[in-house]
């Protein structure tokens, strides 16, 4: 639908003309007509214009005012060309204002309707309109006289449509508009309306006739509230020059929107800013059922749904933005939004809401992907799988979005809900307790079977962690390494002076039987000091080693010596034996602990072999090798040492 010149002020339903004032009972009300019932009826989007108003005030004002325009040549300055629409009163031109060569919107009066009464309604519109300049109202440039004698009110030309054009044209909308979401837009023209209204209000002007035809929107989006010809004033300026809602008594305004009190019946609250706060409560119920409030087939129940103003909602209608029309349209007063601002944050206020809705239905989505996704891998329990994560982290930034706008979102807060208990219970199946706990940190009442589930997986990867730290402190070669250089510095001492000393003293008898005495002495002064640091050496998985190795190869030698006589071997053949003993000892530790004890599996291999071909200093060669022992212990506690020192370094 292309964009066509709307009059700025013309009535797109004609205003209903006006009779004899005549009394009508109602449902026990007596309202005061100048328009025949069943003419309402018939056309109830008409504005019901009473000329009560007008004879009460402004009569004095519009006459002097007329009269002072006739005298200079102010029909000049307005240059009339084609026609762009009219209403029950008024005709609108295209023209041109000459001073500034643009082109104008002209309101004039009807040939047929050119009298007193018309022509002061005409001049009070360009009064209270001049006295509105707020972007969104129709701005009046001037008051002239045409060459025929008659008011011209000067004023902004809109190019564009009324909003009943549009309100229920979404292709259209979206074609001129670029949005797709038709409620949406209605919204926001009708918080633009909102504060044109307020600002009305603000300077004491009361609309009565809000309704969208008597909204246009421009080619641009532009949205100008219109047609002030029922407007009156809450403030006597003293000018006479504004009708007083005082004086408003008759039944006036658009049947189709009406509040109560427009009705003009005793009983009812004078009109105030809360009746247009009614009246818009009537347009915004337009926008979201698609029909004006009031209907009905005859005049008394067209009456009896503005006395009642119990709007009726499909189920479609949301019932935030539902609870929004009651308040407006509520048959009391002060019942209604204080003011058309606040309404217009109720409208803001649902408007977040109903974007918290969509955010809220979009997460959703993912959730559902989710759950679909945990059912798949259910066969994989043992798997963790980025794409899990990352549709939960695409739902709950959804949601927490969606609580942004609207802490109260009853679906974000569920879904939110349905997705940390379906991540949390994935986590436990991955023994992930922490990682449970982290998902449920953004919902409250946890179900006690999965708190229950996930304290019992605490405590076990506790007992866990308590366990693989004691094997990592057990398998540290620098625990104890201290006490175990100590000891294996005494004991390599002894070791390697006992047999040195032997050596050299011929005066000593070397037999089997010494030997094994002196490897039980070995023995128990082993367990002796074992005992002594037992609280240290049994910490480390190096230490028990050591003291079994030596353990082990004490009572082997002792069990050797023990019988090695009877095999007719002398002791220094057997402790060559030894020797080798040890070398195949050393050379079985070094697979297990360090590649580095094979060096002393070498030096008593080749001391076996000095032993053999020289069988006299076999004490000698032991000797040795145990200082050699010695050392190597030494050097392996230091080494173990300074390593523990360098991660300890590292992790710190």
């Amino acid at each position: 639908m292309p964009a066509k010149s709307v009059p700025a002020a013309a009535e797109s339903e004609p205003t209903l003309s006006s009779e004899p004032t005549q009394v009508l009972e109602v449902g026990g009300l007596q309202l005061m007509l100048t328009v025949d019932a069943q003419t309402i009826v018939r056309n109830p989007r008409a504005t019901i214009d009473p000329d009560d108003v007008v004879r009460d005030s402004g009569r004095r004002a519009a006459d002097a005012l007329f009269e002072g325009l006739k005298t200079d040549a102010s029909h000049e300055r307005v240059e009339f060309r084609d026609t762009l629409g009219q209403g029950g009163m008024g005709v609108v031109h295209l023209a041109t204002q000459k001073s500034l060569g643009r082109e104008v919107a002209a309101k004039t009066l009807k040939p047929e309707l050119a009298n007193d009464v018309s022509r002061q309604a005409l001049l009070r519109e360009a009064w209270l309109t001049g006295a509105l300049e707020h972007p969104n109202i129709v701005p009046v440039y001037d008051i002239a006289v045409s060459g025929g004698g008659q008011p011209v009110i000067v004023l902004k030309r809109i190019e564009g449509r009324t909003w009943t054009e549009l309100l229920n044209d979404p292709d259209e909308v979206a074609r001129s508009f670029g949005t797709d979401d038709l409620l949406e837009w209605n919204l926001s023209v009708f918080e633009q309306v909102c504060n044109a209204v307020h600002f009305a209000h603000s300077r004491g002007i009361v609309h009565r006739d809000l309704k969208p035809d008597n909204v246009m929107i421009g080619a641009f989006g532009e949205v100008y509230l219109m047609d002030l010809g029922l407007a009156v004033s809450l403030r006597d300026d003293g000018t006479g020059r504004f009708p007083l809602a005082r004086n408003a008594t008759q039944l006036a305004g658009t049947p189709n929107y009406m509040a109560p009190e427009m009705l003009g019946a005793e009983g009812f609250a004078p009109l105030s800013e809360r009746t247009d706060v009614y009246l818009l409560g009537a347009v915004l119920y337009e926008l979201v059922v698609g029909c004006a409030p009031h209907q009905g087939d005859t005049f008394e129940q067209l009456v009896s749904s503005i006395v009642l103003s119990t709007p009726k909602f499909p189920g479609v209608v949301p019932e935030p933005l539902a609870d929004v029309v009651r308040a407006a349209m509520s048959v009391n007063p002060d019942e209604r939004p204080a003011s058309a601002e606040e309404l217009r944050r109720d409208v803001e206020r649902y408007k977040a809401t109903r974007g918290s809705l969509r955010l809220a239905a979009q997460a959703q989505l993912r959730v559902d992907e989710l759950l679909k996704a945990l059912q798949e891998r259910r066969s994989q329990a043992d798997s963790v799988d980025a794409e899990l994560y990352n549709l939960y982290g695409a739902a709950r930034f959804g949601f927490r979005e969606a609580l942004k706008a609207w802490a109260d979102n009853p679906q974000a807060r569920a879904g939110l809900r349905e997705a940390a208990l379906a991540m949390a219970r994935y986590e436990l199946g991955q023994g992930d307790a922490k990682g449970a706990e982290a998902v449920l940190v953004d919902i409250q009442d946890v179900p006690d079977e999965l708190s229950a589930k996930i304290e019992a997986a605490r405590e076990r990867h506790a007992r866990e962690a308590a366990e693989v730290d004691r094997l990592r402190r057990d398998a540290d070669p620098a625990v104890g390494a201290r006490t175990r250089g100590f000891f294996m510095a005494v004991l390599g001492t002894l070791f390697g002076l006992a047999p040195m000393v032997m050596h050299f003293m011929p005066s000593v008898d070397v037999t089997n039987s010494r030997i094994a005495g002196l490897a039980i002495f070995w023995l128990l002064l082993v367990g002796g000091l074992a005992f002594w640091a037992r609280e240290t050496l049994s910490r480390g998985a190096l230490n028990r080693r050591v003291l079994g190795v030596l353990a082990i190869g004490l009572v082997g030698t002792m069990i050797w010596h023990s019988f090695a006589g009877e095999l007719g071997l002398s002791a220094l053949r057997a402790l060559a034996a030894d020797l080798l003993m040890w070398a195949a000892g050393c050379g079985a530790v070094a697979l297990i602990l360090s590649p580095w004890i094979a060096v002393l599996a070498g030096v008593y291999a080749a001391a076996f072999v000095a032993a053999v071909y020289d069988p006299n200093r076999t004490l000698l060669y032991m000797s040795l090798s145990n200082f050699a022992m010695l050392f190597a212990s030494l050097a392996m506690a230091k080494h173990a040492l300074t390593e523990s020192g360098q991660k300890l370094f590292k992790r710190d």
